[in-house]
């Protein structure tokens, strides 16, 4: 699978932690969202419940530590881009009736606004 990094935006995302998805993954690559140790799987579902319910206030903020694997963290990131496109590409099917790659620039703007990948790393 061929994967680029998604596109850094101009401006600088400012967020508040309480409200954030705070996912921080320690030295030995253990994960936890919000002080709570997951896997994979159990981060796929915290990161759609809350981009559902947060939506275009949605920020995830990923903190790492040095000793944390490059591996660890591109999993991480892969499924928080997965959940991202999952939505996207459901709530196009939804609205435009048409997939979220197939859509104009406008439609596929008005789509990433409703959920925006809105990454904060933090090394």
């Amino acid at each position: 699978m061929v994967r680029t990094l998604p596109q850094v935006s101009p401006t600088t995302v400012e967020y508040d932690e309480s409200k954030a998805l705070n996912i921080y993954i320690d030295g030995n690559n253990a994960v936890f969202t919000n002080k709570e140790a997951v896997d994979l799987d159990a981060l796929k579902i915290k990161t759609k419940a809350y981009l559902l319910s947060s939506k275009s206030n949605a920020a995830i903020a990923i903190r790492t530590e040095h000793e944390t694997m490059y591996n660890t963290y591109m999993n991480i990131q892969n499924t928080i881009v997965e959940t991202i496109n999952t939505l996207r590409q459901d709530l196009s099917k939804k609205i435009f009736n048409n997939d979220f790659e197939s859509l104009n620039d406008k439609e596929r703007s008005q789509i990433t606004s409703i959920y925006p990948l809105n990454l904060i790393e933090i090394f």
